[in-house]
């Protein structure tokens, strides 16, 4: 096994408290870009494998489709690289039952009648964002449920919001939206 020599280099910054020493080795960054492109070669392998099972007609509903690619998104750092799009044609959406055809029409009406009136409010306060890109301002503004079990053993659900940021407040004033996110405590059971 053979050792790589390089160039590093090292800088001493004086602070109040210390000193801290950055380094800079060539070898490193030769080492983690390498990295960095056999990251990207996997992912657009795996994009690429997932294209191809569409294609084939191995998975036929836009979900499980957008499931996966989300799955792909988590696994691979390389992602952040690139923006991916998932577009539905003009194929029918095929549900076993007739009630469920009705219920999937009503709600992507619905879902896309709400996304009208949100970029019609913002568009009359003069802001021209488009969905995908409140969609991800706003996927930052996170909400979590903390489950817990008190002295007299009943279970609590507390669902609690972050702070919201700067970006999200102003989205929030311009749609007229007064607390998106109010804390909510339920009390879910007792442990025996």
């Amino acid at each position: 096994m053979g050792f790589r020599s390089g160039i590093i280099y090292v800088k001493k910054i004086p602070f109040a408290e210390g000193c801290r020493v950055l380094c800079y080795s060539e070898g490193r960054e030769l080492k983690e870009r390498a990295i960095n492109m056999l990251s990207e070669k996997r992912f657009l392998e795996a994009l690429s494998r997932l294209q191809r099972s569409v294609a084939k007609g191995s998975i036929l509903h836009p979900e499980k489709v957008a499931q996966r690619l989300g799955r792909l998104k988590e696994r691979h750092s390389a992602a952040r690289l690139y923006e991916i799009t998932l577009e539905v044609t003009g194929k029918p959406v095929y549900h076993q039952i007739a009630q469920r055809t009705k219920a999937h029409l009503f709600i992507s009406v619905l879902a896309y009648r709400l996304l009208i009136s949100i970029e019609h409010a913002l568009h009359s306060h003069g802001d021209h964002r488009r969905w995908s890109t409140l969609r991800e301002q706003l996927a930052t503004h996170q909400r979590n449920t903390v489950i817990f079990t008190d002295a007299e053993n009943k279970i609590h659900h507390l669902r609690v919001s972050g702070t919201p940021e700067k970006e999200h407040r102003e989205i929030y004033r311009l749609l007229g939206v007064k607390d998106p996110l109010k804390r909510r405590h339920h009390l879910v059971g007792s442990r025996l």
